[in-house]
């Protein structure tokens, strides 16, 4: 029983290292020069938006989302913002998401 409950925790701790990891491994400063060469000229620099429905990323209501819709949305396009998936890498949007959350404070 002792080791059961042992490896369970063991496990636990594993997932919960994994899982973390990639919040954690996100790099704002290269999710900034990502957004500024592919997402600025539509949603301006500081993320509110410069074309017709645009999403503000300043305000925050956009970002409210989970990581993995907001990765959806940057992979596979959404309204006139285009499909990045095979243009930037998973780490690079997530590098993204990981910069226009900063937009909010």
């Amino acid at each position: 029983m002792i080791m059961k409950n042992a490896a369970l925790s063991l496990l636990t701790c594993l997932i919960c290292t994994l899982t973390t990891t990639n919040i954690l491994a996100a790099n704002v400063n290269k999710g900034r020069e990502v957004y500024d060469k592919n997402c600025q000229i539509c949603h301006g620099a500081d993320g509110k938006g410069v074309v017709a429905d645009a999403p503000d990323f300043s305000f925050g209501e956009e970002l409210m989302k989970q990581d993995t819709e907001l990765f959806n949305a940057i992979s596979l396009g959404r309204g006139m913002s285009p499909a990045y998936r095979g243009i930037l890498s998973e780490e690079e949007i997530f590098d993204v998401i990981s910069y226009l959350r900063m937009l909010q404070r």
